[in-house]
């Protein structure tokens, strides 16, 4: 998407995304994060990073085009359930919570499910909950967006 295209969806959707990608408001000044994201505001949504917002924008026009479909935020997925070892101790279940989820449509195939991270970074534990996933739930492709964008 170009700066154009994207100023062009901006207006459309009644956006300023300039004014929006800052702090979240009547917070204070905020603690950084772990890993040095700031929390942000776009159309009413919090979201927990500016790439993640931007992300949000991109699927909001792909979404209107057409080009996807079904499209939330926040889905969570059950990795393993919660069990007690031989001993007694009871260990929580592992769930991995996507930053969006949506069905893409291609001209001549049937639509797919993915679901989006949006990441500037993996982490050791992004990277086993990937593996996890993957075994788990083979049929949706799982995506990760390093600038807001697909790569």
């Amino acid at each position: 998407m170009t700066t154009r295209e994207f100023a062009a969806f901006c207006a459309r959707m009644g956006l300023d995304p300039m004014k929006q990608l800052g702090r979240v408001e009547g917070a204070e000044a905020p603690k950084r994060s772990k890993y040095g994201a700031r929390k942000c505001i776009v159309g009413g949504l919090e979201f927990d990073s500016q790439a993640e917002a931007k992300a949000w924008l991109v699927l909001l026009d792909m979404n209107a085009r057409g080009d996807i479909s079904d499209l939330i935020r926040q889905p969570r997925y059950l990795l393993q359930e919660a069990f007690r070892d031989e001993s007694g101790k009871k260990h929580r279940r592992i769930e991995y919570v996507a930053d969006f989820q949506f069905h893409r449509r291609q001209p001549n195939t049937i639509a797919y499910q993915v679901a989006v991270d949006v990441k500037g970074f993996s982490t050791p534990v992004f990277l086993l909950k990937q593996k996890l996933f993957a075994v788990k739930y083979p049929h949706i492709r799982l995506e990760v967006w390093k600038t807001g964008r697909p790569v």
